[in-house]
């Protein structure tokens, strides 16, 4: 434990001895943290920003891949690197990470009420501007699924008379297109993404076919703007399935499930309105309908299953912020609430063209208020506490059993921070919140009709930890200890999703960037990890699919104004199966993977290549064991990959 803890004070102390600080460099401003613009050092958290240039400077392929990157972040892909069936984990929840980090994308929830992923796709990497990674509990802020952090990505939407278009080949014949068009006047501006890609993929019945739209359009208001946005999106794949010790030794390929297929249509339509009521409010405003259509075919285990899932939402989350001066002490002070009213209806046969065999009906309303504080108790010295109650009312129904479930829970909770601006290089911060998650809908059901009523997981998260900033160098690190109740997951024995029993995480983050020389960075993270159980049978076990340590390194050479070159190593440590909540079964091997990138650009015109797995390494991210024997999801082997794109003034 005491070499953990100088770990950060050796990575400070030596950067530092190195040479003469330079110039301080001003906080970048953030959205994230408070659902309004604020600089980042008044916020009690490490808040990681990840620019349009990192992208660009990225061996990636797609936004899961550039956030592994980062601490404390683990993503496992089911097949290969489209971005497709990818599984997100912040601080060591395992198979449920998913629902413990919330994911926004210019601020509204992309987290689905069920158990489907981040449709990651639907968002092409030339669209963002910056991705901004919050860890630590942003539950009063947010509500369900922030217990581990936020992740807002922002699209490029300053309309700027910018186009450009794009096309990519690679392996497994993969081929995408791009196309980008923005501009407008002082008053009325426009922003438009488009994308498809198609892949055969690596393993059999792996193919994908995607395609995507978001488009904004704002009108310039006195001091603010109205703006309506639509997402569009459109997904199919084939589902191979998991292969045994065997097949990933000697032919990962093989599909174990050559028939079976997904497929997703999701339509967002959302419009706002921001604005300065006066030099002390601010009012934000957004409305939104979205609706998502699903099918999934499953042949496996000898029994045919087709599920037709229809999924559509409203919502309205209003909020005013007051910029105050009280008792000789400035502050913001944030009041929101949030509604949303949901329904989802999945529908089962046998087989696409089979008579319905149940339908399953969840009706699911969600109301939330909450407080934001933030004081400035001198200028380097920042309060900030805040408070949340929500109610989620949720009512079930199964027409096969002609059964029905209500789960109806409300939850309050609150926050308290402190961040300190020690010197101008040096800030430090603490921060201490009550946190919760409601059960998402396929919580309470089963593979063929409902379940059992399940409580919400409710919690107590800490945190402490400080960065380094000047013009060459940002180090963070962040100690963290979150101690959950009724923490949700499936249970194998009884074949639902129940209540567990305590459960701790805890750990250390680092993230670095230094600036070794003009023309080269160093990108460095790393995260020492604790997830147990702390009661019933399993006390003191690692919860499943969290791996203890977990580190990333990259490096960025720019010889000159045309060419960039990247390479990024990710290490991801040994892991239990998931599933292995008794820790009696062989662990899932850990692995290191390395990624290459040279990108050369002149005028409008660049040509970026990229080689994924460089050393062609055989792994699996993501496997799975009940004591039926291990089964595991194959990455991909060595792959490349070119892109040509044109810019249009």
């Amino acid at each position: 434990m005491k070499s953990l803890l100088a770990l950060p004070l050796l990575a400070i102390a030596v950067p530092l001895c190195a040479e003469e600080i330079p110039a301080y460099t001003a906080d970048e401003i953030v959205v994230t943290a408070t659902r309004f613009k604020e600089q980042s050092n008044q916020t009690p958290a490490n808040i990681t920003t990840i620019t349009r240039q990192d992208i660009q400077n990225s061996p990636a392929t797609n936004l899961p891949d550039i956030l592994k990157t980062r601490a404390g972040l683990e993503m496992r892909s089911l097949y290969g690197s489209q971005a497709i069936d990818t599984n997100m984990d912040l601080r060591g929840f395992g198979e449920t990470g998913n629902s413990h980090v919330l994911v926004l994308l210019n601020g509204r929830r992309l987290n689905p009420i069920n158990f489907d992923g981040i449709n990651w796709s639907a968002i092409p990497l030339d669209s963002i501007e910056r991705v901004e990674v919050i860890r630590g509990s942003g539950t009063v802020l947010y509500g369900d699924n922030a217990m581990s952090g936020a992740i807002n990505i922002i699209t490029e939407k300053t309309g700027e008379p910018v186009n450009s278009a794009a096309i990519t080949v690679g392996s497994f014949n993969t081929l995408g297109a791009e196309v980008s068009a923005s501009g407008g006047s002082n008053e009325v501006r426009y922003d438009l993404f488009a994308n498809a890609l198609n892949s055969d993929a690596y393993r059999q019945n792996n193919q994908s076919d995607q395609k995507n739209l978001i488009g904004r359009i704002s009108q310039g208001i006195n001091a603010g703007e109205l703006f309506a946005e639509v997402a569009l999106s459109q997904m199919s794949s084939g589902q191979p399935g998991s292969v045994n010790a065997s097949q990933l030794e000697q032919n990962p390929r093989i599909s174990v499930n050559p028939n079976d297929s997904q497929k997703r249509e999701s339509t967002l339509l959302r419009g706002g309105i921001r604005k300065d009521l006066s030099p002390s409010w601010q009012l934000a405003l957004e409305a939104q309908a979205e609706s998502s259509i699903g099918q999934s075919f499953n042949a496996g285990w000898g029994n045919n299953s087709y599920r037709d899932t229809d999924i559509a939402t409203l919502s309205l989350t209003p909020r005013l912020r007051w910029n105050y001066g009280l008792l000789g002490l400035s502050g913001k002070l944030i009041a929101g609430a949030d509604f949303y009213n949901s329904r989802l209806d999945s529908d089962l046969a046998a087989n696409p063209d089979g008579a319905s065999t149940n339908l399953v009906r969840v009706d699911q309303d969600s109301r939330a208020f909450y407080l934001h504080n933030t004081t400035e108790l001198s200028r380097a010295l920042h309060l900030t506490f805040g408070a949340r109650s929500q109610k989620v009312e949720q009512s079930a129904s199964d027409r096969a059993s002609t059964t029905t479930l209500d789960n109806n829970h409300d939850k309050t909770i609150g926050e308290l921070g402190l961040s300190y601006q020690a010197t101008p290089h040096m800030r430090l911060f603490g921060k201490t919140a009550s946190t919760f998650r409601f059960a998402k809908t396929d919580d309470l059901t089963t593979y063929g009709g409902l379940g059992a009523p399940v409580r919400p997981e409710h919690g107590r998260s800490n945190e402490v930890g400080g960065e380094l900033k000047d013009d060459r160098l940002r180090l963070q690190a962040t100690f963290y200890d979150l101690k959950l109740t009724d923490e949700i997951a499936w249970n194998n024995l009884t074949w639902q999703n129940e209540n567990l029993a305590k459960t701790l995480h805890r750990g250390l983050e680092l993230d670095a960037r230094w600036r070794l020389m003009p023309q080269l960075d160093l990108n460095a993270s790393f995260s020492n990890t604790i997830a147990r159980f702390r009661d019933g049978t399993n006390t003191g076990n690692t919860i499943p699919l969290v791996a203890k340590q977990k580190a990333s390194l990259g490096l960025v050479w720019k010889p000159n104004a045309s060419w960039v070159h990247s390479v990024v190593a990710n290490y991801v440590g040994d892991r239990y199966f998931g599933g292995d909540e008794s820790n009696s079964l062989q662990k899932l091997s850990g692995y290191t993977t390395l990624d290459w990138q040279t990108r050369w650009q002149a005028k409008n015109w660049s040509i970026t290549a990229k080689l994924q797995n460089l050393t062609d390494k055989k792994y699996a991210p993501l496997g799975y064991d009940y004591g039926y024997g291990a089964s595991y999801y194959p990455a991909n082997p060595l792959s490349a990959y070119l892109t040509i794109r044109r810019d249009f003034q």
